[in-house]
């Protein structure tokens, strides 16, 4: 493979998408403004702890609730501040082709890495027709957001220049299905959430997943990483014991978005722990039970 200085862009996301990725969240102000001076603090953090991918995704990073002026700028800061330290994945809205197709154009001089395409259409045909149609009129590399897509689609995508990864986070088998499907090929399946599905995902070829852990204790993911490079499936299979599955267990019962904000606030990395309305955020009661998990953890 080229060096850094020679290789295209598609070949730097293949690269450098690997170990944990960081779904990333979104602080907001009292007043449910987005805090992008938290934000670019939250960047720092990340990169300082050595995040190797930042990945704006549909549901962590409230997509759903966000302008396309505030999706775009939230590319840009991240961006911005990461200064190359981390691999940046910008992300679209749910749009018709032709918005996303602009508003990807526009995010071309922002020094974003790749670009994960939403869409809101799941029809395998429309899938298709909609990343081949957005990666002919745009330069960015693209990745695509698993909503229920079968595996032969999957091996379809791969096969559009610029259409670059996948992120997976449905069930477990499919995930799999996913990367056997493009066994050879330059395109990374992003296992979602949890490290037991990527314990095996890893094992058959795929280069990275979004952890729990990743957004707010970098140490605890590349534990389980690390394990994985030195094939010491022993204590990979500790740290999902002793880690994700408690807290999938504890946050899964307080709402899971909610939760992650929470413990990003209760440690200092958030000013707040809002969501915008008509999502409810926590009050003091499940922040307590959150601070008692992190600090039996060791995580204060």
């Amino acid at each position: 493979m080229p060096g850094p200085d020679s290789e295209t862009a598609h070949e730097r996301i293949y690269r450098r998408l690997r170990g944990p990725v960081v779904p990333i969240n979104i602080p907001l102000a009292k007043d449910y403004s987005v805090d992008y001076g938290n934000l670019r603090d939250y960047v720092d953090f990340l990169c300082e702890n050595q995040a190797p991918v930042i990945f704006f995704t549909y549901g962590s990073s409230e997509f759903k609730s966000m302008s396309e002026g505030e999706i775009e700028k939230l590319c840009r800061t991240a961006t911005e501040q990461a200064r190359g330290r981390a691999l940046v994945i910008g992300g679209t809205g749910k749009w018709w082709t032709g918005k996303s197709i602009d508003f990807i154009r526009r995010l071309e001089d922002s020094g974003v890495d790749g670009i994960n395409l939403h869409l809101f259409t799941t029809k395998p045909e429309e899938v298709y027709a909609a990343f081949a149609e957005v990666a002919g009129q745009t330069r960015l590399p693209l990745l695509g957001y698993d909503e229920n897509y079968p595996a032969d689609l999957v091996a379809r995508l791969s096969t559009i220049p610029g259409v670059c990864g996948l992120k997976s986070h449905d069930a477990l088998y499919r995930y799999h299905d996913f990367i056997r499907a493009v066994e050879g090929k330059k395109f990374v399946i992003v296992g979602g959430g949890q490290m037991r599905n990527f314990l095996y995902g890893y094992l058959i070829g795929s280069q990275g997943y979004l952890c729990a852990y990743a957004p707010f204790a970098p140490a605890i993911a590349f534990r389980f990483y690390r394990a994985l490079e030195h094939n010491d499936l022993d204590e990979a299979r500790r740290v999902m014991f002793e880690y994700e599955d408690p807290l999938m267990k504890v946050a899964g019962g307080l709402g899971w978005g909610q939760s992650i904000k929470s413990i990003l606030q209760i440690k200092g990395l958030f000013n707040t722990n809002l969501w915008r309305p008509p999502v409810p955020s926590h009050g003091p009661e499940p922040k307590k039970q959150l601070r008692k998990f992190l600090a039996e953890k060791g995580l204060l």
